[in-house]
């Protein structure tokens, strides 16, 4: 079965598209399970 989240991909730590470090932001994390975070990686 399939799985999808709603996320957001931010440039940290500079001030130009792409570049930096990329952050993924899940803003409903809290419905995540921990099996669920752990697999993100």
């Amino acid at each position: 079965m399939e799985e999808y989240a709603n996320y957001f991909l931010l440039d940290v730590f500079t001030n130009q598209a792409f570049g930096g470090n990329p952050l993924a932001v899940f803003p409903d994390a809290d419905k995540l399970s921990t099996e669920q975070m752990q697999r993100l990686t």
